[in-house]
């Protein structure tokens, strides 16, 4: 079961990494553009301001000077719900992570205590009593075997 687990956890990290990475990067150039655009309606607001002083006699300004305003506002907006979908990208990607490590590492955990069964299985010498009490001590699990003539219980008494 823990072995479909770590299969399930691995598929699921390779099925989403290739699009959170995608993502990542889509929202990386997307932003770097966002901030240049920025900078260059900046720098051209500036300019029409340095435009509207210089000449008193000129058309009205004022209304391409609010749609620049208002632009800048819709950009900063696109900004803040990128900087949101990047750190909600960045918070799956580390949870996905995690949990693939808790399963692999509870996958190695659970291999380490099998072999160690099938060593004491095959090399062990004494009873199988013995063998599960020795075993239980050094794993600090509970242990229970029965046969058909006989149980067996670790050192604290349990079945």
């Amino acid at each position: 079961m823990e072995r479909n687990e770590t299969k399930f956890s691995s598929g699921l990290e390779a099925l989403f990494r290739p699009t959170v990475i995608g993502i990542d990067e889509s929202l990386n150039a997307t932003l770097q553009s966002q901030k240049v655009l920025a900078e260059k309606l900046q720098s051209l607001h500036a300019e029409l301001e340095r435009f509207r002083a210089l000449e008193q006699d000129a058309i009205d300004i004022g209304p391409y000077i609010r749609k620049l305003i208002e632009s800048r506002n819709n950009l900063l907006a696109v900004n803040s719900i990128i900087n949101t979908v990047q750190s909600r990208s960045l918070k799956m990607r580390k949870n996905v992570h995690k949990h693939t490590q808790r399963l692999q590492s509870e996958h190695a955990k659970l291999q380490k205590k099998r072999e160690k069964i099938e060593k004491l299985s095959f090399t062990s010498t004494g009873t199988l009593a013995e063998i599960v009490k020795r075993d239980a001590a050094d794993t600090e699990d509970t242990v229970t075997l029965t046969t058909d003539t006989s149980e067996y219980t670790n050192e604290s008494g349990q079945k």
